[in-house]
């Protein structure tokens, strides 16, 4: 119970929540999904871009899912409209960092969907991808409404390194327990190792060190892109996108031609339309 309560409280959570440790993020993310149906939530309204498996996961669930992209002007990025919802009915699913551009939402947004939450509506934060220090769930997690799901990890580009959490109201902490032991199964080793080195201070010199890497590699990218017309979105975390301007984004899904630019160029990337980017970007 000790070692939950410290993991909430070093991702921002200060007053008691019911906290599930997984085996991994996608774990995570499969039992809050089972946990909105036991809610009785029957559509998932998920901001775009996410993590590709969300939808169609929800769908097979059997969610009616809807689907938006986040919107971009000069105050930053922000969710679309929630007015047309229903609180009884309809999930709202966002991903924070915001998937695949590495940036975080306005204020305004983060009003709206309180807004949202105080009459009853259910916010699930994707945060598995989130740099310690930076979550959505330090603004929004005092509420009842909040759901947020965490892989400390992958902050530290430490995928394999397998941890996840789902952090919620104390009122879920029984259907948690029991949906884990359904589709999630019990704890590792190697999970309980990997959630007792997140709260030490290795982990933190870690973090650290991969943000001093992650400021080289940015200054050297900037260079690239001022050179080839190419944009750099987001801000945070390790995962940014580049939209290289002028380029159709139908060539993303031209195998050949990603395949030659892999080989050609030595670069690893995943094209925009795999976690349901932005249609009218240019190749990001």
């Amino acid at each position: 119970l000790d070692l939950k309560c410290d993991i909430a409280q070093k991702l921002g959570y200060i007053n008691p929540r019911a906290v599930l440790l997984t085996p991994s993020g996608t774990a995570a993310t499969l039992v809050v999904l089972h946990l909105l149906r036991h809610l009785g939530k029957t559509r998932l309204w998920t901001v775009l871009p996410a993590y590709f498996q969300i939808p169609v996961a929800a769908q097979e669930i059997g969610f009616e899912v809807l689907c938006d992209h986040v919107r971009q002007d000069s105050s930053g990025w922000s969710v679309p409209d929630l007015s047309r919802l229903n609180a009884q009915t309809d999930a709202v699913w966002i991903t924070h960092p915001i998937y695949g551009i590495g940036d975080t939402f306005t204020q305004t947004t983060v009003k709206e969907l309180l807004s949202y939450m105080a009459v009853g509506g259910l916010v699930v934060g994707d945060e598995c991808l989130c740099t310690v220090g930076t979550e959505l769930g330090r603004k929004l997690g005092s509420t009842s409404g909040f759901i947020g799901t965490y892989s400390p990890h992958k902050s530290v580009c430490m995928n394999g390194v397998k941890l996840g959490a789902v952090i919620a109201d104390p009122e879920y902490q029984e259907a948690l327990e029991y949906l884990s032991d359904i589709w999630a199964g019990p704890l590792t080793r190697m999970s309980i190792a990997d959630a007792k080195h997140f709260l030490s201070q290795n982990f933190d010199e870690m973090m650290l060190a991969v943000q001093t890497k992650l400021a080289e590699s940015e200054a050297v990218l900037r260079q690239i892109c001022n050179k080839y017309d190419c944009t750099l979105l987001g801000s945070m975390g390790p995962y940014r996108a580049v939209r290289v301007n002028g380029v159709s984004r139908d060539l993303e899904l031209s195998l050949s031609y990603v395949s030659r630019l892999i080989h050609k160029t030595g670069t690893s990337f995943l094209p925009s339309h795999v976690n349901l980017g932005p249609p009218d970007a240019p190749f990001s």
